[in-house]
């Protein structure tokens, strides 16, 4: 076999760096890039806590069912794919049974396993962020071995390396990819691939990061400098075009790229790269698993309009001490303090509101050193917000393009999003405070209330942006208001009794019979049209605590 190209020595070099003042405060550790990222950066990484084990996809339990075999992506073949700590990536295949359906063994479903991000120096450099309404200071604790958000803690972790990844893996006690059909009525007879996420970057990190001088002891590891590698496209492209080439995925009818947590981010913002791998007759879908979060002031769409211009005058408000003292230092433009000094409460798109996000886009554009440095990220929503926001530094507009939101709106492919309005994980909304602490206390609902509707109204503008320039594309959702991430699959209901797995497999009938006009068969009338574009609110506009929103469906 001859070598895959490798992904990242043949993409353009980087534009020349920022200037030395965007590189940090004082004292902070300059990094340099060991390859040459290709489109420019991404944004930093979403402020969010992480999932316990059970979500990571190596923890134990579940019944005795068929297990997946561990495959290493070659090194030597598939030049860049590897983990965080060079280790190479991996995955794991369950091909369908024997006795399931001849349609079923023509199936394939990709998973992405989830698991947070990381940071290199996470642990002295970030540890709280400020809440967007509450203005609550919400800590953030590195001290988890699980989900360690130091990229330096995670090399060493199941969520850094493969070298201890067990040779078999019973996956089926995670719902989606189970293989009973009373837990998993979709996906139980396809071929099942579970893809391990080992790099730190949501998958959508392509750059290698580290300390150039090797002076640094917390970038040394047995006395040698350190690489940190955020290979997550590479390892994603990598398993793709292994599963094509050696594993039988060529002779398929459907794939479906799955992801959960941060194996969302992957799908949503990787899942046009995949569907470019596969024959163009393939009925090919994204199904992205709780990874939306409400964006902090959005000027597109907003419920509250009172609590958004609030929340934008708190963060203008708290940056100026810390645009006064650059300016003081010649790091920054007066302009740009005097921008924050004026600005009024005026509404979105005006010429003070614009001067304003300007002013506090100022200081994002630093060189950034980690897996942000290079993701693959959409183009066309850099674009929009570079000239909505009438913005000069692109680097703000990728930090906004990564997040879910706008990932949905300026997607491509057919897509489902599966996601509560109320995610223990996604949304630390309530202040630091569980979902059970929060039931009780009345200030809590009333934020969580909230911010579920600011979540309803941001999603809106996301799906109406992307049937806007997607029209016929197949978009679907189940939108719930039970507290949970991931997990619950076939679990919860809508009004009709439908559970989401049911409106999930129903819409992935209507995406294969999409793509067998797109290929040249008969169009579609219009209930196949309306099947491909269905979106299902569990409860929409219901106050915080949703009454029997977690209820499980009575099957007969």
């Amino acid at each position: 076999r001859a070598p895959q190209p490798s992904l990242i020595h043949d993409r353009p070099p980087l534009p020349p760096p920022p200037p030395p003042s965007w590189r940090g405060a004082p004292g902070a550790r300059v990094l340099a890039r060991a390859m040459p990222p290709s489109k420019g950066p991404l944004g930093m990484p979403s402020l969010r806590l992480l999932p316990p084990l059970l979500l990571l996809g190596l923890a134990g339990g579940g019944s005795a069912a068929t297990p997946a075999r561990r495959h290493y992506l070659d090194q030597e073949q598939f030049l860049d794919a590897m983990c965080l700590d060079g280790s190479p990536a991996t995955f794991y295949v369950r091909r369908a049974a024997a006795g399931a359906s001849e349609a079923g063994k023509r199936r394939w479903v990709i998973s992405l396993q989830g698991g947070g991000i990381c940071q290199i120096g996470f642990s002295k450099h970030r540890t709280s962020f400020v809440h967007m309404f509450t203005n609550e200071t919400i800590r953030l604790d590195n001290a988890s071995t699980i989900v360690p958000l130091d990229c330096m803690d995670r090399r060493t972790s199941i969520l850094g390396t493969s070298r201890h990844d067990p040779p078999e893996q019973d996956i089926s006690y995670k719902e989606v990819i189970s293989d009973d059909p009373a837990v998993n009525p979709v996906f139980h007879d396809w071929n099942v691939v579970f893809t391990r996420y080992c790099d730190g970057s949501s998958w959508v990190g392509f750059s290698d990061v580290v300390d150039p001088d090797c002076k640094d002891p917390d970038l040394q590891a047995g006395g040698e400098c350190v690489v940190f590698h955020y290979r997550g496209t590479a390892n994603l492209l990598g398993v793709v075009a292994s599963l094509l080439q050696d594993h039988g995925m060529a002779d398929a009818t459907d794939v479906v790229l799955h992801g959960c947590s941060a194996g969302c981010f992957g799908a949503i913002h990787l899942g046009h790269l995949v569907q470019e791998m596969v024959p163009a007759s393939v009925a090919f879908s994204v199904v992205a698993d709780s990874c939306m979060e409400g964006a902090t002031h959005f000027p597109w769409a907003q419920y509250n309009k009172t609590a958004q211009r609030e929340a934008f005058q708190g963060a203008v408000h708290r940056a100026i001490p810390w645009l006064r003292g650059r300016v003081e230092t010649g790091e920054a433009d007066a302009a740009m303090l005097e921008a924050l000094k004026e600005y009024d409460g005026s509404d979105p798109f005006t010429p003070r509101y614009l001067a304003a996000r300007r002013a506090l886009s100022s200081h994002i554009g630093f060189d950034p050193v980690g897996w942000e440095a290079n993701a693959t990220i959409s183009t066309e929503c850099k674009d929009f917000i570079v000239a909505t926001l009438e913005m000069n530094n692109p680097f703000a507009a990728w930090l906004r393009c990564k997040g879910t939101t706008y990932g949905v709106a300026f997607s491509s492919v057919p897509l489902f999003i599966l996601n509560s309005l109320d995610d223990n994980y996604a949304v630390s909304g309530a202040g630091s405070k569980d979902m059970e602490k929060c039931k009780q206390d009345q200030r809590c609902r009333d934020h969580r209330t909230l911010l579920s509707r600011e979540w309803e109204t941001q999603l809106e503008w996301a799906f109406d942006m992307r049937r806007t320039r997607k029209e016929s594309v197949p978009l679907g959702a189940f939108i719930d208001r039970c507290p949970h991430h991931c997990m619950k699959w076939h679990e919860l209901s809508d009004a009709e009794g439908a559970t989401n797995a049911e409106r999930v497999g129903e819409w992935l009938a209507a995406v294969r019979r999409w793509r067998e006009a797109e290929v040249g068969g008969p169009a579609l009338n219009e209930e196949e049209r309306e099947a491909t574009m269905r979106v299902t609110w569990q409860r929409k506009g219901a106050v915080f605590p949703c009454e029997h929103c977690c209820d499980r469906p009575v099957r007969s």
